[in-house]
């Protein structure tokens, strides 16, 4: 298991616990060894530094695993993602034991001869912390109700309507007992009752987090969060804790997070609004936070995932937007100028051309698009390699052309309408648009410069980059171009520019932009040819 050890001393507040740096961790004699045999490797201040960046002014979940000394051991997420497997995944960290954790943290305490924590009693029955989950069979038909929608069709809460009886009995109990306001400042993790600010119902909860003096409490039997003060939150008599929670968290097959459109999320929110659903759990081979579910209409046989089908006909997903500090191999596909080109990224390559092999056989028997708008999205024949792409009507010319964007390689070009198809289904929802708008980082204030910007394309198109994401400027991202020897493109730009000026004929000799196809490169408006 892996996990981050936070100080319960530490932080910018000194009530909120924040994951251990260098300068926090207990001095010793042998601190680097023990931190060595801990971790695999010693620690390093650039480790800090680069997870400090991810999580500095970032939402995160926290999930207490235990007490050692007086650190917490818990585990971190975003959303659904498991910091401490992705920082693995990308070699910052190394997995450790739990008890190992817990035995480290130990011997530093009494190498700085502080006596170890007392061993406190077995909790009785009374002293119980924490809810039952509610576990539902796989291929088990269930009818239920969407009590919350977090994230659309990837991520909501259901109620069983077997439990209907129970927690409505539950709720009336509730709100009707003497309330006794909590003795200690609540940690994450402490189960609770909190009286909900919309409708003043007191309801079963659990703190999540600390956010400004007040507390962010997940409602267990509903799926909604909400942040209280402190007086919003009671003390729990233990026979409450007993049932079981009433909300269960599922995410509908068939539909990534990363493809979901605002016109998605708003259709199927009002599918489930107030409607006796069906619903079947969907067996995994990996242990999950939040199952795979399908989920259907019994009375008309709809299901969610064909409702949101059809709401992904009118836009594609939202590009992705970096965050300072994204760092990933890319490939540049289109070249404006220096502070404006595409770039896709290397991970998903493999998927954009299962992509562009549906799509040439779905193209084939589409229709042709009668009602022609700006932003409406549809397939486009590129004429010099005879094949289809993603895009997206950019401008209506006249009644016989338009001009689109290749969304997935970021070139537009003047077509015929003759020569756009329709596009529906997975073929706009599966994969997010993948070119990628890109300034380099210096030149977000300079014009087109035609020879400048002719050797930098020479310079990256079509080749493969490290770029790392240092601003977003507007919906443009500043980044800095690393090649595989580990030179800057910034520098090498500048060691072209100082070349050509030397020569007298820099650019000789290449092969016509205008003539690639997106999937091969650029076509500029203008010939330009290289040495």
């Amino acid at each position: 298991m892996s996990t981050a050890v936070v100080d319960e001393t530490s932080g910018r507040n000194s009530d909120r616990p924040r994951l251990q740096s260098p300068e926090n961790i207990p001095k010793c004699k042998d601190n680097a060894a023990i931190l060595k045999r801990a971790g695999g490797g010693e620690w390093k201040e650039q480790i800090f530094e680069v997870i400090s960046k991810e999580l500095n002014y970032r939402e995160v979940r926290c999930n207490l695993l235990t007490k050692a000394t007086n650190h917490y051991l818990v585990n971190l997420y975003i959303d659904s993602t498991d910091l401490s497997s992705l920082f693995i995944n990308r070699g910052l960290l190394q997995p450790i034991p739990l008890h190992a954790q817990q035995a480290v943290l130990l011997s530093m305490s009494l190498l700085q001869k502080v006596p170890p924590p007392s061993v406190a009693p077995i909790a009785s029955s009374t002293e119980i912390n924490t809810y039952k989950a509610c576990t539902l069979e796989p291929m088990q038909q269930y009818a239920v109700y969407v009590s919350f929608v977090n994230e659309g069709p990837t991520h909501f809460s259901v109620q069983l309507q077997q439990s209907e009886t129970v927690l409505a009995k539950l709720m009336k109990e509730i709100n009707e007992i003497g309330l006794r306001l909590m003795e200690e400042v609540p940690l994450p993790g402490t189960i609770c009752l909190a009286k909900c600010q919309e409708d003043d119902n007191v309801c079963r909860a659990v703190v999540t987090n600390e956010v400004d003096n007040q507390f962010k409490v997940f409602y267990v039997d509903f799926g909604n969060y909400e942040i209280l003060p402190l007086e919003g939150l009671f003390q729990i008599p233990f026979k409450y804790v007993l049932p079981k929670v009433m909300a269960i968290r599922v995410a509908l097959n068939g539909v990534e997070k990363s493809t979901v459109t605002i016109d998605m999320r708003l259709a199927f929110k009002r599918f489930v609004d107030n409607r006796l659903l069906y619903m079947k759990v969907l067996p995994s081979s990996t242990k999950t936070v939040i199952p795979k579910c399908e989920l259907w209409d019994p009375e008309t046989k709809t299901s969610a995932l064909d409702v949101i089908n059809r709401a992904a006909l009118h836009a594609y997903p939202e590009p992705l937007i970096l965050n300072r500090g994204f760092t990933q191999p890319v490939k540049v596909s289109y070249v404006f100028s220096c502070n404006r080109f595409f770039v896709q990224l290397l991970s998903k390559e493999s998927e954009l051309a299962k992509l562009m092999n549906d799509l040439q056989t779905a193209c084939q028997s589409s229709d042709i698009i009668s009602d022609i708008r700006i932003g409406l999205p549809c397939c486009a024949l590129f004429e010099s390699d005879q094949l289809w792409y993603r895009s997206e009507i950019v401008d209506v010319m006249d009644s016989e052309n338009v001009k689109v964007k290749y969304i997935d390689y970021g070139n537009e070009e003047f077509i015929a309408i003759t020569h756009l198809r329709m596009i529906e289904g997975e073929l706009l929802t599966v994969l997010r648009p993948q070119a990628i708008e890109c300034c380099l980082n210096g030149y977000q204030n300079m014009g087109v410069e035609e020879e400048r910007d002719a050797l930098f394309e020479h310079l990256i198109l079509e080749k493969i980059f490290s770029m790392k994401a240092t601003e977003m400027y507007g919906k443009k991202a500043l980044v800095e171009l690393i090649d595989e020897n580990n030179y800057n493109v910034a520098s090498l730009l500048l060691d072209k520019i100082a070349a050509s000026k030397s020569q007298v004929s820099p650019i000789d000799n290449e092969t016509s932009s205008n003539d690639r196809s997106p999937e091969s490169g650029s076509w500029r408006q203008n010939n330009k040819h290289f040495e």
